[in-house]
């Protein structure tokens, strides 16, 4: 498992995107761990295609993490 940030200066041009599509092409079983309170990030995946699988992982109290799978 790895941790991919953006930098908030290049947040907002697609970039994450971008990373993620080329990522799919090498990986097309690629799972998200997404934070729950993140509706933003969560929105842009659900545009391309992932799904909340249902299972949270709670990592401290300030800090819920949401599987999300591609379902095409």
């Amino acid at each position: 498992m790895s941790a991919v940030y953006m930098d908030p200066d290049f947040q907002g041009r697609g970039l994450a995107q971008m990373l993620l599509e080329r990522l799919e092409k090498e990986r097309p079983d690629i799972r998200l761990k997404v934070p729950k309170a993140e509706a933003v990030n969560r929105h842009i995946y659900e545009k391309m295609g992932y799904r909340n699988t249902g299972r949270e992982t709670v990592v401290n109290d300030r800090l819920t993490l949401l599987l999300s799978q591609k379902h095409t």
